[in-house]
């Protein structure tokens, strides 16, 4: 797995499946007014963020061939390095807080359409 460092918004602008280690939260969506915000509950340990991009999304029979210009998947999670081994009988609990707020500015100065900041 290719190591990176975020810095700034992750721009969507074809296939991506990305995994963010040690990236609790809170993960922020804006798209003009709206603002999504997921925050971590207890035991979220990753982020995978991903978008089929324009040639899956063809082979998708539930999304339109232009659709994946307006999606984006955002999963919490214990993934990769953060993995949770978990003997017979164990258990592991994690959950998210995700808030949705508007208002009526009509976009983000400086940025162009959707931004996610992880």
């Amino acid at each position: 797995m290719k190591r990176c460092v975020q810095n700034g918004a992750v721009r969507i602008e074809g296939e991506v499946d990305r995994v963010y280690l040690d990236s609790s939260g809170p993960i922020t969506l804006r798209d003009g007014a709206r603002t999504l915000i997921i925050s971590d509950g207890g035991g979220v340990k990753s982020t995978v963020v991903w978008n089929p991009g324009p040639e899956k999304a063809r082979a998708i029979p539930d999304m339109d061939d232009d659709e994946w210009q307006n999606f984006v998947c955002i999963e919490s999670g214990v993934i990769a390095d953060d993995a949770v081994t978990l003997g017979a009988g164990q258990s592991y609990e994690m959950s998210v807080a995700i808030e949705l707020r508007t208002s009526t500015a009509a976009s983000i100065p400086g940025e162009p359409g959707a931004t996610l900041k992880v």
